[in-house]
């Protein structure tokens, strides 16, 4: 945040050549929203995530085959690719744990979770780790096998969604080393497809799962690794093809973005947890693959219209303001510089 001034950095599916990533910011004051291109010597970069230091992004280069892990290095005004390294096949997310020690990198096709050592100042020494899963879900179109497309890292404690086993398995960090040991796995519904998964502050037994396939929020109950609550997400008439997208949260509100039914959803959040009030907000825009929302604005990230969207937000009520065109990048993550 600078003054009313605040910056974001957006990853999108784009050629190899083309702006991919982008910085945007938001006039808090004027109620816009400008968007300019960063870099264009990645190729799909969906997922991004920034070093604590903020001088080193890391992208994952989402191809079907042979998927790779960029890390950028800021340079005076400009970011260049400083190192490459190899992941699995369609990596889609990455994770830093809390001390920029450790990156985790989910590889959605290959079904398994690259562990990576970062040094003192965020560049990567290696890949300390891959560790696959194996299995499959009730869906055999989705869920044939394992497909890793997530993780979540808070202190010691890193939990992985399984979008084909249904599962959100959770790894102990040795900090000796930067290896995981594998804790438990925790089930929620067949055929569910855990997703991206969030916690709220104060409660760490805690864990909120959006479940892509079946379009329900689950809230796991950590102490016991089972199913606390189970909350529909989307209309239950509704019988395609669901793909639910981001879940996070903004104080006590929970939002989603549904990419096929074009929506966002919000749920205020009961001091024990539980979902309260629920807020659907049909987009006018496609495919709201990634969502950021404050008290005051909302931003979504819409791959299928290939552009980003301002909203107001009052209360649980969102107004579109603006609608910005990404040239030949279809937007994918929204990530607030640090």
């Amino acid at each position: 945040m600078d003054g009313l001034i605040q910056h974001f950095y957006i990853g999108s599916y784009a050629r190899m050549g083309s702006p991919g990533i982008f910085s945007a910011q938001l006039d808090r004051a004027a109620g816009t929203l400008s968007v300019m291109p960063l870099c264009s010597e990645v190729e799909n970069p969906s997922w991004l995530t920034q070093h604590a230091n903020g001088n080193v992004l890391y992208v994952t280069e989402e191809r079907e085959k042979d998927g790779r892990l960029a890390v950028l290095e800021r340079t005076g005004n400009a970011w260049q690719v400083r190192q490459r390294f190899p992941a699995g096949d369609a990596p889609c997310h990455i994770t830093v744990d809390a001390a920029g020690e450790n990156l985790f990198v989910s590889n959605y096709l290959s079904g398994s979770l690259g562990v990576y050592r970062l040094d003192s100042d965020g560049r990567v020494q290696g890949q300390t780790q891959l560790i696959q899963h194996s299995g499959h879900g009730p869906n055999p179109e989705r869920q044939e096998k394992a497909h890793v497309h997530s993780t979540l890292c808070t202190g010691d404690r890193v939990f992985v969604a399984d979008l084909g086993l249904d599962l959100v398995v959770e790894y102990h960090l040795n900090r000796a080393d930067g290896t995981l040991d594998r804790v438990r796995g925790m089930s929620v519904s067949p055929g569910a497809g855990p997703r991206h998964m969030v916690q709220i502050d104060g409660q760490p037994e805690m864990l909120y799962v959006a479940g892509e396939l079946d379009g329900n929020l689950y809230r796991l109950d950590l102490s016991s690794g089972t199913v606390a609550e189970k909350r529909r997400i989307v209309p239950e008439d509704y019988r395609a093809e669901l793909r639910v997208s981001s879940v996070k949260v903004t104080g006590r509100t929970l939002y989603i973005g549904c990419r096929d039914l074009n929506m966002v959803v919000q749920f205020e959040l009961c001091p024990d947890g539980t979902t309260g009030r629920c807020a659907l907000y049909r987009h006018r825009q496609e495919t709201p693959r990634d969502v950021w929302m404050d008290e005051q604005y909302c931003i979504t990230a819409d791959e299928g219209s290939g552009g980003l969207t301002l909203l107001s937000r009052t209360g649980m009520e969102l107004t579109q303001r603006a609608f910005i065109k990404t040239e030949g990048a279809c937007p994918a993550c929204i990530v607030p510089v640090r």
